[in-house]
């Protein structure tokens, strides 16, 4: 194609536009002319852990974060207090401090600046040509005080379960806030609780840890600069009781009571014995039956262990369970029961127990229900450690027995009415044991192995033998025996009624007398009780038992108890309760310790002279 062909299409192109044109009708107004409108910014920037109005205490991190929503780009972050600039930066997300400790307490301004791009997607936004800046206050308070100080008002135990209560506070300038729990006593913290604003601002708090009876409580409140404590509020309750009841010489019963927290604790843990299992028991008291061997005046500690599901120990309600009461008069060198006061009495050696050491001589009245005392006296010091006490069967009076006198005591006013001195009667006062008895004093010299017997009233002397073994005489003056003979005054003399079996240098060494019924009971070589009726002449041998040491007799239940020594144990002895009508009545371990405890039954109770008496079974 020539130019000239080129010329001709190009003319005929314009024309034909023309025509077109000419055939269209346009119209152009103000009426029809709309402005595109830009899209408003949609970003966003979190400021955490942060507020408007908030109050610091102490330095806090601050985290700011952009979200452009996909639309905006960030491209500055400029952070000021008080106009101070303390963070530039063109990450999406940082942190920054806020230090109290450089600003002055009161008011300030956290200014938050930022730079991000329009969004609107033009060329200009396009090319970082079209940004929005965008500022934010936050005004703030720095609060450098102490916390205010929590006053504890109340403190309650609602449904085994500890509840404090305090007054509300105005103030919340605190970081931290615990419950201190302190033993009282000695002020030792026992364990810190930590609380929350909201319980602070409740005003309280059920505190579902301690299981301890004596408490005290404080409330502290800390912050950066300061700390405040609160008074301190006691709680004191009730220790759970906790005991044993003997039911039979192989079983007893441990009785609890409801323990004043059961609320924060699941149940008791218990170690049974003697296998040394453990059973789960309720913590709102009870009982459980035990199948072991009760011993009497055996301290022995029980204990049950407070427990939580989770298997966690907390603490323990316990004691020492020997079955017994205390009483008073302790240490007594032997009671005896007064048919005319109906009570108990015992003379005890108070003073320091050397060699020579004075001694007071006290006598006790107590009590025969519960060997409470009801009075003592004080007679005189002696510088020796033999003594005795008897009631005489004749004048019901009391019978002071010493080394070298005895004395007739006044059993209502406790004085001396009548004593006799060993010095009357013989030269050698040297080592030897006096007793008064009925119209007769018998003087036991012990190195030289003999028994001198005087008719006080003549001064004649109506019997005197060595001793081969043990010298006994009945509390009337009337029966004796000796070198294994019963022997008693007739025919103003004292005359050998009945043999005693002797095997080899075995003999009897333990010897009652029961005047009024004309008894003498005694254990034989074999160590069976004989009870012997020299009245009648004839005698019962209690062949189920043997190894007998030591025989009582209580005269208001006509019973015997007999005591004998445990092969098995060193510590323990058993006794038997037997009742000169229906026999054998009871059987009980009892503690015998390291041989200086000896037991009584009197006034139908089982005690001893560690001060311990038994109020149940063994009666």
């Amino acid at each position: 194609m020539t130019f000239c062909h080129r010329g001709i299409f190009k003319n005929l192109f314009l024309l034909f536009f023309l025509l077109v044109s000419m055939s269209c009708s346009f119209e152009f107004s103000e009426d029809h002319y709309v402005e595109l409108e830009q899209p408003l910014p949609n970003a966003m920037i979190s400021v955490e852990p942060f507020e408007e109005g908030i109050v610091l205490a102490s330095p806090r991190t601050v985290t700011y974060s952009f979200n452009g929503n996909g639309k905006h780009r960030l491209y500055s972050v400029n952070i000021q207090i008080d106009d101070t600039p303390i963070l530039g930066s063109n990450d999406v997300s940082d942190s920054f401090t806020i230090n109290t400790d450089a600003l002055t307490e009161g008011e300030h301004v956290l200014k938050v600046t930022i730079q991000y791009s329009s969004g609107s997607r033009s060329l200009a936004d396009l090319n970082d040509r079209e940004r929005i800046n965008q500022t934010i206050d936050y005004n703030f308070y720095v609060d450098k005080s102490s916390p205010e100080t929590v006053s504890l008002n109340n403190i309650e135990v609602v449904d085994g379960s500890i509840f404090i209560r305090w007054n509300s506070i105005q103030k919340t300038n605190f970081d931290e806030a615990f419950l201190n729990v302190f033993d009282p006593e000695n002020g030792r913290l026992i364990r810190q609780i930590e609380l929350d604003t909201e319980i602070i601002s409740n005003g309280i708090f059920n505190d579902t840890l301690s299981t301890e009876l004596n408490l005290a409580y404080a409330i502290v409140l800390k912050n950066h600069y300061a700390q405040s404590e609160s008074n301190r509020l006691g709680l004191t309750l009730e220790e759970p009781t906790f005991e044993g009841k003997i039911v039979s010489s192989s079983s007893y019963r441990i009785i609890w009571s409801e323990h004043p927290l059961y609320g924060n604790f699941d149940h008791y843990s218990y170690n049974v014995r003697p296998n040394n299992t453990f059973v789960q028991l309720s913590n709102r008291g009870g009982e459980y039956l035990v199948n072991d061997d009760p011993v009497f005046g055996q301290p022995e500690f029980h204990q049950l262990n407070l427990k939580r599901n989770d298997d966690e120990t907390l603490f323990y309600v316990g004691d020492v369970l020997d079955f017994a009461q205390d009483f008073e008069a302790k240490s007594g060198v032997n009671y005896v029961y007064s048919e005319k006061t109906k009570s108990i009495f015992t003379v005890v050696l108070d003073g320091n127990s050397t060699f020579n050491a004075p001694r007071d001589v006290v006598i006790y009245e107590l009590d025969a229900a519960n060997l409470a005392t009801i009075r003592s006296k004080n007679l005189f010091t002696i510088f020796d450690s033999s003594v005795n006490l008897v009631i005489d069967p004749i004048s019901q009076n009391l019978i002071l027995d010493l080394k070298d006198s005895s004395h007739l005591i006044d059993i209502v006013g406790l004085s001396i009415q009548e004593s006799w001195n060993a010095e009357d009667y013989v030269s050698d006062t040297y080592n030897i044991k006096t007793a008064y008895r009925n119209g007769f004093l018998a003087i036991e010299q012990i190195s030289g192995r003999q028994i001198s017997i005087f008719d006080i009233s003549t001064g004649n002397l109506v019997y005197q033998s060595n001793i081969e073994h043990l010298f006994f005489v009945a509390d009337d003056g009337r029966t004796l025996i000796n070198n294994e003979k019963v022997f008693r005054w007739q025919n103003n003399k004292f005359e050998p009624v009945s043999e005693i079996d002797k095997l080899g240098n075995v003999a009897p060494h333990e010897a009652i007398f029961i005047p009024d019924q004309n008894l003498v009971v005694y254990s034989d070589i074999y160590g069976h009780p004989v009870i012997y009726d020299y009245g009648n002449n004839s005698k019962t041998v209690i062949t189920e038992l043997e190894d007998i040491y030591r025989i009582v007799f209580d005269s208001t239940t006509n019973n015997l108890c007999f005591f004998k020594r445990d092969p098995n144990d060193y510590y323990l002895r058993e006794a038997f309760l037997y009742n000169l009508i229906s026999g054998l009545q009871k059987t009980l371990k009892v503690y015998g310790g390291r041989g200086s405890i000896y037991h009584y039954y009197l006034g139908g109770k089982l005690f001893s002279n560690q001060g311990l008496y038994l109020n149940h079974y063994f009666n």
